[in-house]
């Protein structure tokens, strides 16, 4: 029987969570302020690790942990004072937020010229940013989370809003998410990832896809990725104990075989959901892989609910909070300060090529379909203006920023910010700009089931000994009757030969092999 939990309620309501306006305000119970600007305030939990520079009237705020792959024993302090004098320059040459995109942790950073305020936060949004849009009696708020905005500000939530949750809920997906900048309030929206928010005014600016991805061959891709991932993963074992976060799928592996030339205090850990059993693929395939590499995997039993205080403070820290997720973040509860970092793979299917085909003349509609939203008119109203904010000559497939943008920074992210009342945050390596793009500029047929020759190519390159346990043996895929075309395709992927077959000759083979 489990032991009975002990709650520290003005510990954990609103833990790691903040909230930025024209004043200082009592919403969070255990928290300090900090001074951006003239009249804009910055409340903070206690236990949300911040830290700041300042320059004269210029400075740069850091809520959250961020890494540097290229200095890993690099501090917060001072990653973030290198950047003070590129992100608080007023030339907008030279002040874009891509110039983060070689970091990893989740963070959000409040850059301050002097003139203006930008608010943005790591590559896939994993630590949110909402706003008020428009302005509310001529103010702008921004926070963690809209539930505390609506609480401050009395809003009442949106009738559309509240249909579509009820909607989602009633058609059993549990696990829905709010399509693109939407939320619970009419008022206030989120701010996707590879924007930055201009605070004067509650405008937000898209900064990224910008100009063209050049396409690389997988030999490259994969000897210079596997460094990052390796190094990623090195920053944040300088810093903190790490528990990896297991499963039988591809993504956790390629994190699994990362950590093998990185030293640190590592553990490992899988769920042991409700209908589960010891012999249930996420949990049986990780055990004997890791007992076969000299390691020992905890399994941590999901309760079959929430205890009753537990959830009556967890469903108020979030909007509109997960029930099904709340039984995660009880079982990985634990009072007192943070002890480990809680390592995910949170980002990889972003290309293992999640969303195909991809369609021709893609639509609002088409796009409720891949939401698991289909035909719901608040989604199509939204994915409509998410459209319309994508460039003309967009360098990657807009399904593949479909899931990095909507699943990624709207699904996920709110998962981490539910779960950060465990006081446990959460690392994956996987979030970061540079490594994204690097992993979209190769061949897309090396990012497709059932091969997934890149996560492949990579687990080979890093620990190949890791692949000794079948990924996925639960999921595997019907496999056609061989042909000459299959056949050649698997022989050209396994052999990474399609980097020196021109475009053409793949397509007239296409056209005319069975």
């Amino acid at each position: 029987m489990a032991s009975p939990l002990t709650l520290n309620r003005d510990r954990l309501l609103y833990r790691a969570q903040f909230i930025l306006g024209p004043r200082p305000v009592q919403v969070i119970p255990s928290s300090r302020e900090i001074s951006i600007a003239n009249n804009v305030w910055l409340v903070v939990h206690s236990d949300l690790n911040t830290s700041q520079v300042v320059s004269g009237n210029k400075s740069l705020t850091l809520l959250g942990y961020i890494l540097d792959p290229e200095n890993v024993t690099a501090s917060d302090s001072e990653i973030i004072t290198a950047l003070l004098p590129h992100l608080c320059s007023a030339d907008p040459h030279t002040n874009s937020p891509q110039c983060t995109d070689r970091f990893g942790g989740r963070w959000i950073l409040i850059a301050n010229d002097g003139e203006q305020i930008r608010l943005f936060s790591d590559a896939l949004g994993q630590r949110q940013i909402c706003y008020t849009a428009p302005a509310v009696a001529g103010e702008v708020w921004c926070a963690s989370d809209p539930g505390m905005l609506a609480r401050l500000l009395h809003m009442e939530p949106d009738s559309a809003a509240l249909e579509f949750v009820q909607a989602q809920l009633q058609a059993g997906r549990n696990e829905y998410w709010w399509p693109y900048d939407t939320s619970l309030y009419r008022e206030i929206k989120f701010l996707n990832p590879n924007h930055y928010l201009l605070y004067a005014g509650a405008a937000p600016r898209r900064f990224w896809p910008s100009g063209k991805l050049t396409h690389l061959p997988i030999r490259r891709v994969v000897k210079d990725g596997a460094r990052l991932i390796r190094e990623l993963l090195a920053a944040a074992a300088n810093r903190y104990a790490l528990q990896i976060m297991m499963t039988a799928g591809w993504d956790s592996r390629l994190v699994l075989a990362a950590s093998k030339e990185v030293s640190g205090n590592f553990s490992y850990l899988t769920f042991l959901r409700p209908g589960f059993t010891p012999e249930t693929a996420d949990v049986s395939v990780p055990r004997r892989l890791l007992q076969n590499l000299g390691k020992t995997l905890d399994i941590l039993p999901l309760p079959e609910k929430m205890d009753e205080e537990f959830r009556e403070i967890y469903m108020q820290n979030v909007a509109a909070a997960h029930e099904e997720w709340g039984l995660i973040a009880q079982a990985l509860y634990q009072p007192g300060p943070q002890k480990k970092l809680r390592v995910s793979s949170t980002g990889s299917e972003t290309v293992r090529q999640q969303l195909r085909p991809e369609e021709a003349g893609l639509t609002p509609e088409i796009l409720t379909h891949y939401a698991s939203a289909e035909g719901r008119p608040f989604a199509v109203a939204a994915f409509a203006r998410w459209l319309a904010d994508i460039p003309r000559d967009l360098p990657v497939g807009i399904l593949d920023l479909f899931y990095w943008e909507q699943k990624c920074g709207n699904w996920m992210a709110v998962g981490q910010t539910e779960w950060d009342i465990t006081g446990i945050s959460n690392f994956s390596p996987y979030n970061c700009r540079a490594l994204l793009a690097m992993l979209l500029s190769v061949n897309v047929e090396y990012c497709l089931p059932p091969l997934y020759e890149l996560h492949t190519a990579l687990i080979k390159e890093l620990w190949p000994e890791t692949l000794r346990e079948p990924i996925n043996p639960h999921k595997q895929l019907h496999r056609e009757k061989p042909s000459v075309k299959s056949v050649a395709k698997h022989f050209l992927v396994r052999t990474h030969l399609l980097d020196y077959i021109p475009k053409s000759a793949i397509a007239f083979t296409k056209k005319f092999t069975p």
